[in-house]
């Protein structure tokens, strides 16, 4: 595949710190990659404050057929050590620890906003190029997480 101006340089990407990860979502999101108007982005470059789970909000009204707004919560990881297909580091970022009784109460006060209102929680990994089987198992352990709370 020949390079473009538009083709991500993947072993960049794996690289990223946490301040230049949330730049590219930022970026990313302003570009309109959900097809919505800027007033509907918010992303603090503040990355080591509070958060209660959730780095950066989007809503969208172009999302789903109907024009109904759907709200976007993004959790930004970078660097290799974040492993998220590994049951373990899907609880501990989603609870706080990795071997917790799971919760509703246990979640970040943003999170559980986001489940409360019908909101997508998108987690995003920078730190690795993950296979096929490595996604399957982190959206599970995702999904089985916020099932097992309710």
């Amino acid at each position: 595949m020949k390079a473009s101006i538009f083709t991500p340089d993947i072993e960049r990407v794996k690289k990223l710190d946490a301040r230049e990860a949330t730049h590219l979502v930022r970026d990313l999101l302003y570009c309109g990659a959900l097809s919505m108007r800027l007033s509907e982005v918010v992303i603090s470059e503040r990355i080591n404050a509070k958060d209660g789970g959730i780095d950066a909000k989007v809503i969208a009204e172009a999302a789903v057929p109907g024009g109904q707004a759907v709200s976007f919560h993004f959790q930004i990881k970078s660097g290799d050590s974040f492993e998220p297909w590994q049951a373990a580091v899907t609880l501990k970022e989603i609870f706080g620890k990795s071997n917790v009784d799971v919760s509703k109460d246990r979640l970040g006060a943003a999170v559980k906003r986001c489940l409360d209102t019908n909101g997508v929680y998108v987690l995003v990994a920078s730190g690795h190029d993950l296979l096929p089987e490595e996604h399957s198992k982190a959206e599970a352990h995702l999904r089985k997480a916020f099932a097992d709370c309710g």
